[in-house]
């Protein structure tokens, strides 16, 4: 695994974005795993500048969020899917249908898990995936990892999920997970190995 190391945050996430600029531009249509959080706020900005001033093309690209809150509409405040319009789908022109984040307001969770699932595969797989740096490593407090790793509901109310999956793990920051600290239960999918931790406050 390489680590790079960097003298402030905002050359982390600068690098970041840069890192994966290439891999866009190296395979255009890259299966772009992605995270939420505050880290990401910036690194989505740096993205977005990328797509207004180098015409960075993101329209052949297909993105995959790790998690969705259950029982929340998407135009919701809290809402993963609202996150990811405010802070990159509107700033660049991936299309609509390729950008996926799971249903939260769904009646069968199992049904919409397999579903997400399905269409990981269908893209054939990850080939990317962006996450949170917090305290205790890669957005977990707990290096446990679940046995058989899948799109699924959390066991427990305010259980949070950090995954690697498939290729490469992108993971940026220093401080704080990725997360909006809200009540709801939320649910996510995995891709090769699944890391339990408890929810983090949005700091």
């Amino acid at each position: 695994m390489d680590v790079l190391r960097t003298s402030h945050e905002g050359q982390a996430e600068s690098l970041t974005a840069g890192i994966i600029a290439e891999a866009l531009r190296t395979k255009p249509d890259l299966v772009l795993g992605l995270a939420t959080g505050r880290t990401m706020k910036h690194v989505y900005a740096h993205l977005a500048r990328l797509h207004r001033e180098d015409g960075l093309d993101f329209s052949p690209c297909r993105t995959f969020n790790l998690d969705e809150y259950i029982g929340i509409p998407a135009d919701h405040s809290a809402s993963y899917r609202r996150y990811m319009e405010e802070h990159l789908c509107r700033h660049v022109n991936i299309q609509a249908e390729h950008a996926h984040v799971p249903d939260g307001m769904t009646s069968d969770v199992e049904g919409e898990c397999r579903k997400y699932e399905v269409l990981v595969k269908e893209a054939g797989g990850i080939d990317l995936q962006l996450l949170g740096l917090g305290r205790a490593g890669l957005g977990t407090s707990d290096s446990t990892s679940l046995a058989h790793p899948s799109t699924r509901a959390p066991t427990g109310s305010g259980s949070r999920t950090s995954l690697e999956i498939r290729m490469r793990v992108l993971s940026v920051g220093s401080l704080g997970c990725p997360g909006h600290g809200h009540h709801h239960r939320s649910w996510y999918h995995h891709g090769c190995q699944a890391l339990p931790a408890a929810r983090h406050r949005r700091r």
